[in-house]
């Protein structure tokens, strides 16, 4: 987000769509890459106990979030692409900014409950 932030400051806004790609596949790449372990290799089953309710429910909320920023971007892609977001109309790009940080903020910490409490309990 810093590599489109800095295009926009410029007006490029052919770095700022490349850069929102960017973002927007490994943001896809990271949730499969913790959603596969979980179901796909654990085949943990939220029904059977509360570790793998939890994980489910932690996995949901952040699925559902990168539901809403894959919305939010492709409306800030949208909008660059037909002229309406530049260096001084940029709130737009400032609310999916802030929407960016609080879910990579939500990841890690869904990350660290998921990954570190069974090695914390034994």
């Amino acid at each position: 987000f810093a590599w489109a932030r800095r295009a926009l400051g410029r007006d490029a806004h052919g770095r700022l769509r490349l850069a929102l790609l960017a973002g927007l596949t490994a943001m896809a790449a990271a949730y499969a890459a913790s959603l596969y372990p979980q179901w796909g290799v654990a085949a943990l089953n939220p029904t059977e106990d509360a570790y793998a309710a939890i994980v489910f429910a932690l996995l949901s909320w952040q699925g559902f979030h990168v539901g809403v920023l894959t919305v939010m971007t492709l409306y800030t892609l949208a909008r660059s692409a037909f002229g309406r977001l530049h260096a001084r109309r940029r709130l737009t790009f400032d609310n999916t900014m802030l929407m960016w940080c609080y879910m990579v903020g939500q990841g890690i910490v869904a990350l660290l409950v998921i990954n570190l409490f069974p090695r914390a309990i034994g």
